[in-house]
């Protein structure tokens, strides 16, 4: 009878399992935070494709959180936190799950001048920027003078406590218009935010004028599902994460045989 003991072995066959695992769940981190790292890519690369001109925030917004070899479990989500608008979260969740459109903090601070269930979108006379948003000096030019102190990440140059109506007189001086809200529809006006620009003098010696919409007020949109966050990470993942986990464990055990 042929008789095979494996007690002196068995301790270190018991160790070399031991450092298998440990390597493997390794391996499977390095894997997840790779992938994490590659839906981001996938993430940014699909923003373009459904929305117009993102601005670098809004691309930049999506974050990465590695695994680790205890938690092996890696996340990638929106930005919560928002800059001088509103978090990257709340204003692409409408876009990504669909529902109404948040309301911006310029939007929430003209409470009383913006009516319930409208939204501010640019008129002709706003200045915009590379990404077709109104420029920030603009906004906060329409804050001061329509006596609204501060907004968020916006603040009015009026400052203090109290409005002060010399400053207010000075920044209408200086930028060479006055701002006034429309409430309702007047004539052929719509609601909104105006300029109203000196173009020259009459006949008679009085200012000639016209107005320009910076703002023109809109009934609130509800948004459809057009940003498949959760279907891009979902491909990508199974796309990219079994030739990680290979990669990542030839990497740990080419270690090991050093």
């Amino acid at each position: 009878m042929i008789t095979i003991s494996v007690k002196s072995n068995i301790k270190d066959l018991l160790d070399h399992l031991q450092l298998l695992e440990k390597d493997v769940r390794t391996a499977t981190a390095i894997a997840l935070t790779r992938t994490a790292w590659k839906v981001r890519a996938a993430e940014m690369e699909e923003m373009p494709r459904v929305f117009d001109r993102p601005v670098p925030f809004t691309l930049n917004s999506v974050l990465v959180r590695q695994a680790t070899r205890e938690s092996l479990a890696a996340k990638v989500w929106l930005r919560e936190e928002g800059g001088k608008g509103n978090a990257p979260f709340k204003f692409l969740e409408p876009e990504i799950v669909g529902g109404p459109r948040r309301m911006k903090r310029f939007e929430r601070a003209m409470a009383g001048i913006l009516p319930p269930g409208m939204m501010a979108v640019p008129g002709e006379g706003a200045r915009l920027d590379a990404y077709g948003n109104m420029s920030a000096g603009q906004i906060v030019q329409i804050l001061s003078q329509l006596r609204i102190q501060t907004v968020g990440g916006y603040e009015s140059r009026l400052g203090g406590k109290t409005i002060d109506e010399k400053k207010v007189k000075r920044s209408i001086k200086r930028q060479g218009y006055r701002i006034f809200a429309l409430v309702k529809r007047h004539g052929n006006l719509l609601p909104g935010i105006y300029a109203r620009i000196q173009t020259g003098v009459g006949p008679r010696g009085g200012a000639l004028t016209k107005l320009s919409p910076l703002l023109i007020f809109v009934r609130a949109v509800t948004y459809h599902k057009r940003f498949d966050f959760v279907g891009v990470a979902e491909r990508t993942t199974y796309r990219e994460f079994p030739g990680e986990f290979r990669r990542a464990l030839d990497e740990r055990m080419a270690r090991a045989r050093r």
